[in-house]
Order: C-alpha cells, then structure tokens, then sequence
C-alpha cells in the first residue's frame, strides 16, 4: 500500500485497520502515442497514470488510485464505488477515400 504523506495543517490520518477494506476498480489502458501505455480511472475522474509496460502501467495506476483516494478523504468527499466498466466491440463499415 502507498503511504499518503497530508500536507501542511492537514488534520486527515492513515485509516485505521478496522477503516480500510478492499475495492476493486475498472482501469482502461491505452496505447500511449509516444510509446509505452496510459490508464484512466473511469469511477474516479482524473485519475490516470502510465508506463512503457502494460505489467508498469497497472502499478503505477495502483498507486494514483491510493493517492486519489486519500485526497478525496481528506477533502471530505465520498470515495465513489466503481460501476463495473464494460467493453464491449462493435464493427462498422468505414468508407474507402475516393
């Protein structure tokens, strides 16, 4: 787990064992074009992170979740639930250049 360190005056402290508990969140992973990869957070907003390796990726966002999470706490806001992400292909006819 990432230590979240408040900033100055902050009054908020780590939560407590019998305060935490286990969340799962959709992550979607993009090809990034300059290479290596990007992920968002679609429950959480601006939530994003990056990687050369999608195996890079998935940590780092780990980490930009834990983090967000804890700003929002401290903020006094609510830590939304994620919504279960679906994906889903869809095929379509693109016309040829004339």
């Amino acid at each position: 787990m990432v230590r979240y360190t408040p900033g100055h005056g902050s009054a908020l402290k780590e939560p407590s064992t019998t305060e935490t508990g286990m969340r799962t969140y959709s992550v979607v992973i993009h090809d990034a074009e300059e290479g290596g990869f990007w992920a968002e957070v679609p429950a959480l907003g601006a939530c994003y992170a990056q990687g050369d390796t999608v195996e890079e990726t998935l940590e780092e966002v780990r980490g930009a979740i834990e983090s967000h999470i804890y700003a929002l706490l401290e903020d006094g806001q609510t830590v939304p639930r994620d919504e279960c992400l679906r994906v889903e292909t869809v095929t379509v006819e693109v016309p040829t250049a004339a």
